[in-house]
């Protein structure tokens, strides 16, 4: 399966803030800084899947979750494009 990076920025922001969970509280939980996850939640650079696995935890989803795109309005990933509403 193809993870576009961009989209899972997007997914991973839109869960955290969903959870009404702050920047810094998930960054400092996920091990990164304040600026590292800022700038992977604008796509500046890549999670790596150490990240995703924690930031699942965090999250309070499942990892196929964040890379599969299904729920909170976003596209799944797959040639349809519903929405996992």
């Amino acid at each position: 399966m193809d993870i576009d990076p961009a989209l899972l920025t997007v997914h991973v922001r839109t869960i955290r803030e969903h959870r009404q969970l702050a920047l810094v509280a998930v960054a400092q939980r996920v091990g990164l800084s304040r600026s590292e996850l800022a700038r992977a939640e604008v796509g500046a650079t890549d999670f790596h899947m150490q990240d995703i696995a924690r930031l699942a935890r965090i999250l309070d989803a499942n990892p196929w979750e964040l890379v599969t795109f299904v729920g909170y309005g976003l596209p799944c990933g797959c040639c349809c494009h519903h929405t996992g509403k």
